[in-house]
C-alpha cells in the first residue's frame, strides 16, 4: 500500500469513526493474496466492471493470467481503452469482453478524458482512468484543467442480471468494480439469491457518506468488510 492510499485510509476510517459507522479494520494483506488464498488454482470465474485497459494499475491482470484456469469477463464502455483491454489479454475462449456500462439498462452519455500521446505524458497516468456518466466528476480533478479533453459518447447500458444474462454466468469467485464513484449504483443491482462472490473489491473513494453507510448495511450481513487501499475488500463469511 503505498503512503498515499494509507493516509486516504486513516482518513476514511477517521470518517466512519465520526459518523458511529460499524468500525473498519485496515486489511493486513494485499486483496490479490486474499483472493490467491480463497479462490482455488482449478476454477475461478471474475467479473470486473471498469476494466480500463484491463493492464494499468490493474490488481486483478496478473493473477489472471498466471491461473490459466480461470475465466474473466470484461466491461469497458470507451471504445480506444477497449481495443487495448482486448489487446492486454490473449484470445482465448476463457475471456469475455463487453463494451457497454453497467447502469440501469438505458442507453446514455459517457464522459471521459481523450489524450493524445503527447498530451498524456502532461498529465498524471491516472487521468485516462476517468470516464463517468457525470461530467463533473472529471471537472472537479486538476483544477478543471481536464476540461478540453473532455470527450462524450453514446454507450449502451445493461443492468447487472442482463449482462450475467448474456454471458450465462452461473457463479462469481471474484467481483471487481471500479466505476469512478458509480460503483454503488452497480453494486445494489448484486441479488444475493442468485449470486454469492467469495470476493467483492470496489472502489469507496468517490462514494458520498451514505452510499458508503448502505453499501456497508448491504453487504455486511454475509460479508467481512476491510479497507483496502482505495477499496473495499469484501469476503463471503
Amino acid at each position: 500500500m503505498s503512503h498515499h492510499n494509507y493516509f486516504c485510509c486513516m482518513n476514511w476510517l477517521n470518517y466512519f469513526q465520526r459518523y458511529r459507522e460499524p468500525s473498519v479494520e485496515v486489511c493486513s494483506e494485499k486483496p490479490m493474496e486474499v483472493i490467491k488464498k480463497l479462490v482455488p488454482n482449478t476454477e475461478g470465474f471474475v467479473v470486473q466492471i471498469g476494466s480500463h485497459d484491463g493492464k494499468t494499475h490493474d490488481p486483478l491482470h496478473a493473477l489472471i493470467l498466471e491461473r490459466t484456469a480461470w475465466r474473466g469477463l470484461f466491461v469497458e464502455p470507451v471504445p480506444y481503452l477497449f481495443e487495448k483491454l482486448v489487446a492486454n489479454y490473449p484470445k482465448s475462449p476463457r475471456f469475455y469482453f463487453e463494451p457497454s456500462a453497467i447502469n440501469n439498462g438505458e442507453n446514455a452519455s459517457f464522459y471521459f478524458v481523450n489524450l493524445s500521446d503527447q498530451e498524456l505524458h502532461a498529465f498524471p497516468e491516472w487521468v485516462s482512468m476517468l470516464g463517468s456518466f457525470k461530467r463533473s466528476h472529471i471537472l472537479k480533478h486538476l483544477d478543471g484543467s481536464l476540461e478540453k479533453h473532455i470527450e462524450e459518447i453514446k454507450i449502451q447500458g445493461l443492468k447487472l442480471h442482463q449482462l450475467f444474462q448474456k454471458y450465462s454466468i452461473d457463479k462469481i469467485h471474484v467481483l471487481h468494480i471500479d466505476a469512478e464513484g458509480y460503483d454503488w449504483e452497480i453494486l445494489k443491482q448484486l441479488d444475493f439469491r442468485e449470486y454469492l462472490p467469495t470476493i467483492i473489491l470496489f472502489e469507496y473513494a468517490h462514494l458520498s457518506g451514505e452510499e458508503i453507510s448502505l453499501a456497508k448495511r448491504f453487504l455486511s450481513p454475509r460479508y467481512n468488510i476491510s479497507v483496502a487501499g482505495m477499496d473495499f475488500l469484501c469476503v463471503l463469511r
